[in-house]
């Protein structure tokens, strides 16, 4: 089996080997090749044709050898274009001395192999355009569903040009990227390639002003048109709704970030929502009819766009007018939304949306999650370990015969320090964070969750879940510190069965404590010379000193009563006997 894997990767690896292998230049051939990543509104193509106009110009080629003027014009003439996709197109043209294509909203796969192309082209003079929103920190070109980093150009290159007999000839690579991010950091390092190879990443300037490339770029921009919130997420093909009647969690493939759907009979959990504007639990969540929360771990760039784009089809659909009732307006609808849970700070909720730079910011992705909630009239609910008090779970669902779905919070914490800062100050954090601290205030206030669901019948096995966010892991291990005298964390797998025995046990031993006690009583009621029947004795002992209290403070009035009968005795007596007496003296006289 060993052998066979590696005469199959053998296998795999002879045509890249071959392709680099078999680089034959030409020193009077040129390839040029633009890459629009996805473009969220309309105004950013203003933004992408500057891109465009300044990766030309800074490609110092010889306009004798490559009359751009020219090629350009022929390129606006006689192009062709082919569609494929959402918003996806493709423009190209070929001529003896330039080849040029113009990819559009491409797939990430698409991009890698159109680059890998370029680079093994027989031009020996290439330029290679990437332009369109990026991230803010690394740089990373995006597209509707993936990304082209850094990492990934630099493998190519690596793959392609690490072997110095590769090369017959000097290969010129120019490459306009983003300004921003780990571009020329991470292409121009030390590991070494073909000497023959020079790369140049954003030259400056150094063509004129030309009229064909501003005709160019007009024709690029004028093809591109952002997506509906419709195309982005389709709807289904199948009428009919989607029930889950075990649990059961999904884990998306997210991009750069993460997306997890937990699903119990009669509730439904979305946590976070991945880096890509074409949603990756769409495909599973537009099959259900409501989704009963959504937990949103923290603010940034690849957690917030997946949930943004559904939110944004949720406006669409409110807006649509209501006198449309056919068919196809019944397909727009998806599921309904429930809570929502996001920790956000207010005065995001003003923040303006700055296209400006063309870049993806957390900021802006925060503010735009909370507009869409408000034109929704959902109210986002924080998400906190209370502070001074033994942690207690959320309990989320629970249903008769069904079972019990419990939320433990393990951070933040409600009064520590980060949470305060990111919730006051941020993103003007200023001098609030230790100069110690490497970490973003995002991760450091990130919400991590354990979701514990209890089945009702004794033989199923009790489901637990750890969602930790970005939450750094020291303080990931300290919120699961405070939750280890859990019984269902005291072995690997446990049952409902498992724990109700557990909790009798510990019933049991708490009475035979009791009855423990109760026994050295007895011992010590014997040597007093007492006779002590156990708790009943101890009842009855109890009445008779309440008795006794009470008895003494009615002595005296108890005695007055007494008093009172003796003397009302005395006075019938003393009646009694003076009636004889009158009796006595009336015989005498009448005899």
């Amino acid at each position: 089996m060993a052998s066979s894997r590696v005469l199959e990767r053998e296998v795999q690896e002879q045509p890249k080997r071959a392709a680099a292998a078999n680089i034959d230049l030409c020193a009077h051939k040129y390839s040029l090749l633009v890459v629009i990543g996805r473009t969220a509104q309309p105004r950013q193509t203003g933004l992408i044709s500057r891109e465009i106009e300044r990766g030309i110009r800074s490609w110092n080629v010889d306009l004798k050898s490559c009359d751009l003027n020219l090629y350009l014009r022929q390129f606006l003439s006689y192009h062709t274009a082919s569609f494929k996709g959402v918003g996806h197109k493709c423009l190209r043209h070929s001529t003896r001395v330039l080849d040029a294509q113009v990819l559009i909203c491409p797939s990430q796969d698409q991009v890698h192999s159109e680059v890998r192309a370029l680079l093994s082209h027989e031009s020996a003079h290439k330029l290679l355009i990437l332009a369109g929103e990026s991230v803010e920190e690394s740089g990373e070109l995006l597209f509707h569903r993936g990304l082209f980093s850094p990492k990934h150009l630099k493998q190519i290159l690596t793959e392609l040009f690490i072997d110095p007999e590769v090369c017959s000839s000097k290969l010129s690579v120019t490459l306009s990227c983003p300004n921003i991010g780990l571009w020329r950091e991470t292409l121009l390092g030390n590991q070494p390639l073909c000497e023959a190879l020079t790369l140049h990443v954003n030259p400056p300037e150094v063509l004129p002003v030309m009229e064909p490339v501003g005709e160019f770029t007009s024709l690029i921009t004028g093809t591109i048109s952002p997506p509906s919130p419709f195309d982005l997420l389709p709807p289904p093909n199948t009428v009919g709704f989607l029930k889950l009647s075990r649990p059961c969690c999904y884990v998306f493939p997210a991009g750069r970030g993460d997306c997890a759907f937990f699903a119990v009979n009669g509730f439904t959990m979305l946590m976070d929502g991945g880096s890509d504007a074409q949603a990756c639990f769409w495909k599973l969540v537009r099959h259900l009819d409501r989704i009963d929360a959504v937990l949103l771990t923290h603010v940034g760039t690849e957690n917030l766009p997946g949930v943004n784009a559904f939110l944004e089809r949720k406006v669409a659909e409110s807006d649509l007018s209501s006198d449309i009732k056919d068919d196809s307006s019944k397909r727009l609808i998806s599921p309904e939304l429930g809570v929502v849970f996001f920790n956000a700070p207010n005065r995001l909720q003003t923040e303006k949306q700055d296209y400006a730079d063309n870049v993806l910011k957390s900021t802006q992705q925060a503010a735009l999650t909370l507009q869409l909630l408000k034109k929704l009239d959902i109210k986002p609910q924080p998400m906190f370990q209370p502070q001074g008090i033994p942690t207690e779970p959320i309990t989320l669902f629970q249903k008769m015969g069904v079972g019990q779905l419990d939320l433990y919070i393990l951070s933040p914490g409600k009064k520590s320090q980060e949470y305060q800062t990111f919730m006051e100050n941020w993103p003007d954090v200023g001098s609030s964070l230790p100069k110690d601290q490497t970490l973003p205030l995002t991760a450091l206030a990130s919400v991590s969750i354990l979701l514990v669901w209890h089945p009702a019948c004794p033989q199923e096995k009790v489901v637990r879940m750890l969602f930790p966010g970005v939450t750094p892991q020291a303080k990931l291990l300290q919120g699961l510190e405070n939750l280890k005298g859990l019984a269902f964390l005291q072995k690997p797998t446990v049952t409902t069965g498992d724990l109700q025995r557990l909790g009798e046990g510990k019933r049991t031993n708490r009475t035979d404590s009791i009855d423990s006690g109760l026994s050295q009583g007895q011992d010590i009621s014997s040597k007093l010379g007492r006779d002590w029947g156990g708790k009943d004795d101890v009842k009855n002992v109890l009445m008779r000193e309440k008795g006794k209290a009470q008895n003494g403070v009615t002595t005296k009035e108890a005695g007055k009563t007494r008093m009172r009968e003796a003397g009302v005795k005395q006075k019938a007596s003393e009646k009694n006997s003076s009636r004889k007496v009158g009796s006595k003296k009336e015989e005498k006289t009448g005899t």
